[in-house]
């Protein structure tokens, strides 16, 4: 790809960049140029045009012109494009169902990512709006951009999606719910932890781990204690519910953790155990307990 170099005519910025799309971005003041044809003139472009440029690309141009822009849209972090592809994303997927191709699905893909690491809490109250969208995908791709965005703003929406009807909404609600750190969403977890979803009970092993409350410690052992409960996904991929938890146990387990963990570190397979061979170490180190601490040196390999 060829390289080309400019000044901002923002900031004045001297700049070597790779022409891609037609369009370039200063990546000392984000100022948006387009180069008109025949001239290197460069001009402003305002970043909404710049996206429908790119949308329209993505949905109607040939291979290496969709490529081209499904790069370029990654780039830009401005909470304003988040309506706009959230507009062509179920048509896309419609066209995708009915003829999937690579650059359908790396179109997708790309659409999905951009919002979900937008960053901007600007784009917060419109997330929360497509956790009600009727198309099941936008509202997993706002629960997933959520969690990267903390706010309690999204608490009560994201207790909701957690009774969705859709599993995959549940899992990636459960999932944005840990960084918000509230207790309010301790018990609806722990609840979580007993969907028939796996997705759904390893979301919320993760959350409860990072929200901390130890209320939490039973239900993941008894989750733990449950050798049947990892499943294989649509895909035939496990999904290790107990290694999850196991995790989870090492952020926020304690003493009576320890001697259940003490049991599976003995009989359990080789993965789970060195899973927690860690949890342990981690507990004992916080301990305060000096018998449960010579228990876990004497298993504990460092």
């Amino acid at each position: 790809m060829p390289i080309e170099i400019f000044h901002c005519k923002q900031c004045g910025a001297g700049l070597k960049q790779a022409k891609s799309s037609g369009f370039y971005e200063c990546q000392f003041c984000g100022t948006i140029f387009e180069e008109t044809d025949g001239q290197s003139e460069l001009i402003k472009k305002d970043i909404l045009s710049y996206a429908d440029n790119l949308l329209d690309r993505i949905m109607k141009g040939e291979d290496p012109v969709r490529l081209a822009a499904c790069m370029d849209i990654q780039k830009i972090h401005d909470y304003r494009i988040i309506l706009p592809i959230a507009g062509v994303l179920p048509d896309l997927m419609k066209y995708s169902d009915r003829a999937r191709t690579k650059t359908t699905g790396d179109a997708i893909d790309a659409l999905s990512n951009t919002i979900k690491n937008i960053g901007d809490p600007r784009a917060v109250d419109i997330l929360i709006d497509l956790l009600q969208n009727k198309n099941s995908y936008l509202h997993q791709i706002a629960a997933f951009a959520l969690e990267k965005l903390p706010d309690q703003k999204a608490l009560i929406p994201l207790l909701e999606a957690l009774n969705s009807g859709d599993r995959y909404l549940r899992s990636a609600a459960a999932g944005a719910l840990g960084p918000l750190g509230d207790i309010k969403a301790v018990e609806p977890l722990m609840n979580a932890l007993k969907d028939s979803s796996h997705y759904v009970k390893n979301s919320a092993a993760g959350a409860l781990a990072k929200i901390g409350d130890t209320r939490a410690i039973p239900e993941l052992i008894k989750l733990l204690k449950n050798k049947k409960i990892d499943e294989k996904d649509e895909f035939g991929n496990i999904v290790s519910i107990r290694l999850t938890t196991v995790r989870a146990l090492g952020d926020i387990g304690d003493d009576t953790a320890a001697h259940i963990l003490l049991k599976i570190f003995k009989e359990d397979d080789p993965g789970i155990r060195s899973a927690v061979n860690w949890t342990l170490w981690r507990i004992g180190d916080r301990s305060n307990d000096q018998s449960v601490k010579r228990k876990i040196n004497k298993v504990v390999i460092l």
